[in-house]
């Protein structure tokens, strides 16, 4: 009866005053791949944006193991024990581990609000201030080590391995996302290849350009230049024809008046 007690008491918390993006039915079935855990850290800014901004409400083994990596570390963030035996319990759906792990959770952030650690919500989302209260003391009482604050990658990849119910689609979607990761690295690597490609064909272009600019002013300056150089000439060309013929006259005048004296 109590435990009934409990589980309506966090239902209605998280249905009600928290509001989650979708009701809450069954803790085992709802809470299996841990999105909606972390849209609980998250709405109490236990857990950023960023991080939050990677999950997907999905039974897919990939999309589990990126939802509880997140999840474990903003767990470690509050002060909430959490390791692989605990997250292996919640995917698997063992009764009242999530109901158990969900109550820690509302406690460690009851706990932080109270210390000024964290802003209180209720008054925003309608919370109830009592009802922790009233579910009395928690039944956890884990004797393991807080894990570090990064649980290791391949922790939660063997976690996933051993809770997956068909271990051949588990395998074939880790392939899948690391094809999709190499894919996505290789079509990364062939845009920016595509980008600095059309930056040196652009470069080159505007290279070419410039040096056929260059050589158009060049020639325009020769150009002008010998037009100016064969002016110069000509000018002085026929300066000095009409010199020659000024000499030629003088002399043909004064042949002349030597005749005349002569005469």
């Amino acid at each position: 009866l109590r435990y009934i007690m409990s589980a309506e008491l966090l239902r209605g918390w998280l249905n009600d005053d928290v509001g989650l993006s979708r009701q809450v039915g069954s803790f085992e079935d709802d809470l299996a791949n841990g999105y909606l855990i972390g849209e609980l850290l998250h709405r109490h800014a236990v857990m950023t944006d960023s991080a939050f901004g990677g999950f997907k409400d999905q039974q897919a083994a990939i999309a589990k193991i990126q939802n509880f990596r997140q999840v474990q570390q903003a767990l470690v963030d509050l002060g909430v024990t959490f390791d692989s035996r605990l997250a292996n319990a919640v995917i698997t759906k063992k009764p009242g581990v999530a109901l158990n792990l969900i109550y820690q959770i509302k406690l460690a952030i009851g706990s932080a609000v109270t210390a000024g650690a964290m802003p209180d919500l209720s008054a925003s989302t309608g919370g109830a201030a009592g009802r922790v209260a009233e579910l009395g003391p928690s039944r956890v009482r884990s004797t393991r080590p807080v894990v570090s604050e990064s649980m290791e990658a391949a922790r939660f990849t063997d976690l996933l391995k051993k809770s997956a119910e068909d271990p051949k689609e588990f395998a074939e979607s880790i392939a899948l996302a690391r094809y999709n990761e190499h894919m996505l690295a290789s079509t990364r690597q062939m845009e920016e290849a595509a980008t600095l490609e059309q930056r040196q064909r652009s470069a080159f272009s505007q290279q070419r350009r410039q040096l056929q600019l260059s050589k158009t002013r060049e020639n325009r300056r020769l150009m002008e230049e010998w037009q100016a150089d064969g002016l110069r000439k000509h000018r002085e060309n026929m300066q000095r024809q009409a010199e020659r013929e000024k000499a030629a006259l003088r002399f043909e005048l004064g042949q002349r008046d030597k005749s005349i004296r002569a005469a």
